[in-house]
């Protein structure tokens, strides 16, 4: 997800893209949204580089910090602490800065991004389970099995237009 998130930003014209969320988060994720945005640091010119900001010390004073010294023209985040915090400090999201979330919920459908879509994981592991009886299998399965479900993208009111047409962005960090 975080791949094709950084992507449809840079397709969208950003250049100066960041991340930030409570570490907790990330955690969670088993780091995957740290390692991708690594990756895709690795990739960007140096001047369009801004250092993440996934910390355990997540507060409006924190993020207002970081946010004053990178000056990303679109942020990543997880739920709608980003967006509230900098319009309560006066910034106009989308205007002043996009924002987009890993995590895009009903109740916050006003956010730009990714619904890691849970009724289709629950019906995947529903078939998976049934898989195994229809083949006799018990207990835990010897080798491990993954079902990956793609998230979809839903258009909120945090992220403005594109910032200047772009077929496809240079930089690739996510193939289509």
């Amino acid at each position: 997800t975080i791949g094709r998130l950084v992507q449809r930003l840079l397709d969208a014209g950003f250049q100066r893209i960041g991340i930030a969320m409570p570490a907790q988060m990330d955690d969670h994720a088993n780091h995957h949204w740290l390692a991708g945005y690594q990756t895709f640091q690795a990739l960007t010119a140096a001047r369009y580089r801004v250092p993440h900001l996934i910390t355990d010390a997540w507060s409006p004073r924190t993020l207002l910090r970081w946010y004053e010294r990178w000056r990303p023209e679109a942020v990543i985040g997880i739920g709608s602490d980003v967006v509230r915090w900098l319009r309560e400090a006066g910034l106009k999201v989308p205007g002043d800065v996009s924002c987009t979330t890993l995590y895009w919920q009903e109740q916050r459908a006003y956010l730009s991004g990714f619904y890691q879509n849970h009724e289709l994981m629950a019906a995947g592991a529903v078939d998976l389970v049934v898989g195994q009886l229809n083949l006799n299998e018990r207990g835990i399965p010897a080798s491990h099995k993954t079902t990956l479900v793609q998230a979809e993208w839903k258009d909120g009111a945090t992220l403005r237009p594109r910032v200047r047409v772009v077929e496809e962005a240079p930089l690739r960090v996510w193939k289509r």
